[in-house]
């Protein structure tokens, strides 16, 4: 929700965070952010399979009576931590016009 929230003032209708970062890079390459398109493309890249499980986590969550052991929930909060890390270090630089 904050990158749709903060990134894209809510005008993106998914809440697909894969499908989020995928169009952040393509709108971050068209504005000539080349460098920060690459950063997310690389977080995207590393932690492919935990935004799949945040992914299914999120859809279950809505649909199903589903739990989740203490090591699964604090590695999914530990990458949406790094998520919004990012996020915001990527916001900040491109309207300083970096990257």
């Amino acid at each position: 929700m904050y990158l749709k929230d903060v990134l894209f003032a809510s005008e993106l209708k998914s809440h697909e965070i894969r499908s989020m970062l995928s169009t952040l890079t393509k709108l971050l390459r068209e504005n000539e952010y080349k460098d920060l398109a690459k950063e997310i493309e690389e977080l995207s890249r590393e932690h492919r399979d935990k935004l799949k499980d945040l992914v299914d986590s999120y859809i279950d969550s809505h649909y199903e009576d589903i739990e989740y052991d203490k090591t699964q929930a604090d590695e999914l909060i530990e990458l949406v931590e790094k998520i919004i890390s990012k996020l915001e270090e990527v916001s900040k630089r491109a309207k300083l016009g970096e990257g």
